[in-house]
Formats: structure tokens, C-alpha cells, sequence
């Protein structure tokens, strides 16, 4: 069985080199959370050499709180500052001859654009209007999924195979205790259940299934390589590959 993974890179982490080579699919801070044109060529490259796919990982402009704060800006306002963003990695990409293949929004704001028909609907704008052959990334089952289908955008559903799921299916706040797996183990265990389909136990101890056709992995953890190289290690084992 074939699984994306995807990761959020680019963050500040110094751990590219190490973590691309690992992941099938990479989000690209773009300068508003964290990253600059530098850190994002930086990315393109390794990902290139590597064969990985590229998506632009856009969010509020708020370095000092890495972009997990709410914050109401108007459509307006936002469109153009997530544009700005977006076509950072858009113009890198283009420059070493590779295509920026969707939009993975970052922290507060990708909650948002999953929750919110306003925040969805600016995204969903700027592709549409910019480049309509990216793809938008987020929460199966999500505000976001029923408009990008209405407006005939491609939608990647999302899972993360290292933080916390609530019994609705959202996932738990970062503010709250047990809000991230930090074991191994789990992070491994969750994974499988995720990519197979099976039940995984939520923070309620109630099971849910996610369905998703990628799986997420925070580059900004401690122990993320540790991590990540663990579970790939297992994969072969429970008849699993990483790819597109």
C-alpha cells in the first residue's frame, strides 16, 4: 500500500536535509509563521534532488506566535498577504524548473480555513483566480472540503500521525495536556491505524477512523527525525510504502 507523507519544513529547524529524504510530500513555510525566500530555496532544492513534492504551507503573519494565534484580518487584507506568501514558493519552484502542487495552510489559520467559510473561501479564492491547478490541503470532511468540491478544486485530506484527535474527528488544542504523541511507539501505532484505516483511539478513549490520502508529521517536534525514521524503518513491515 502506497502512503503520502507530508511535512511541515522550512520552520527555522535545520533539519531539512535530514527530514526531506523521509517524506514523499513537504510544506514549505513561506515567511509568515516562520522561513524567507533563502530558507524556502533551500527546501525546493533538497526536495527537488530528492524527488519530493512541494506544497506552499502559508499562515497569518505572526513570526512571534509561529502563526498558531488567531487573528481577524479581512478577506482583503488576508488574500493579500497569503498571496504574497504563496507565490514566494510559487516563484522558487518555477526558477529550479519544479511545480508547487498545493496549499497546506499553517496553525491557527489552517483551523480556520478548515472551520470557516470565509477563511476557506479566501484560499479557495486565490486559487481559483491564481492558479487553479494547485490543490488545497486540510481536515477531511471539513467546511473547506465541501467548498473546494463546489468550486472544483482539488482537496487532499489530512491526517497527522503525531498529535491528538478529539471524538468529533478535530484535532485536540495545542493549549490543552496530551495535545501532541511524543513516544514513538504511538506515533507508530497511530500511523498504521490511519493509513489502514482502523479504528484509532481518540482523547475520550472513544475510537474514530480517519480517512485521509495524506499523512502529517510536525518537523518542529522534539525527536521529529528520531520519529519519522522509525516509522518509515516499520513500514515495510505492515506492507507499507511512502510515495504519491
Amino acid at each position: 500500500m502506497l502512503i503520502d507523507i507530508n511535512i511541515d519544513i522550512g520552520e527555522g529547524f535545520n533539519n531539512e536535509a535530514k527530514l526531506i529524504p523521509l517524506v514523499s510530500s513537504c510544506n514549505i513555510a513561506c515567511g509568515g509563521h516562520a522561513g524567507d525566500l533563502n530558507s524556502i530555496e533551500e527546501v525546493v532544492k533538497i526536495a527537488k534532488k530528492n524527488q519530493v513534492q512541494i506544497g506552499a504551507h502559508p499562515s497569518f503573519n505572526d513570526k512571534v506566535n509561529f502563526g498558531r494565534i488567531p487573528m481577524e484580518v479581512s478577506s482583503s487584507d488576508l488574500y493579500s498577504q497569503l498571496l504574497i506568501q504563496i507565490k514566494r514558493v510559487v516563484n522558487v519552484a518555477v526558477k529550479h524548473q519544479i511545480s508547487v502542487a498545493y496549499i497546506k495552510p499553517h496553525g491557527a489559520l489552517y483551523h480556520m480555513v478548515c472551520n470557516e467559510a470565509k477563511y476557506a473561501n479566501v484560499l479557495l479564492d486565490i486559487i481559483c483566480l491564481e492558479m487553479p491547478n494547485i490543490k488545497l490541503m486540510g481536515l477531511p470532511d471539513c467546511i473547506a472540503e465541501e467548498l473546494a468540491m463546489k468550486r472544483h478544486v482539488g482537496f487532499i485530506r489530512e491526517g497527522f500521525a503525531d498529535r491528538v484527535y478529539e471524538p468529533d474527528g478535530s484535532l485536540r488544542n495545542r493549549k490543552l495536556q496530551n495535545s501532541v504523541l511524543a513516544l514513538k511507539e504511538s506515533i507508530l501505532d497511530q500511523f498504521l491505524k490511519i493509513s489502514k484505516k482502523q479504528p484509532l483511539q481518540s482523547s475520550s478513549g472513544k475510537e474514530i477512523i480517519v480517512d485521509v490520502d495524506s499523512i502529517c508529521f510536525h518537523g518542529d517536534h522534539d525527536c521529529a527525525v528520531e520519529n519519522i525514521e522509525f516509522v518509515v524503518n516499520s513500514m515495510k513491515d505492515n506492507d507499507l510504502q511512502f510515495g504519491i
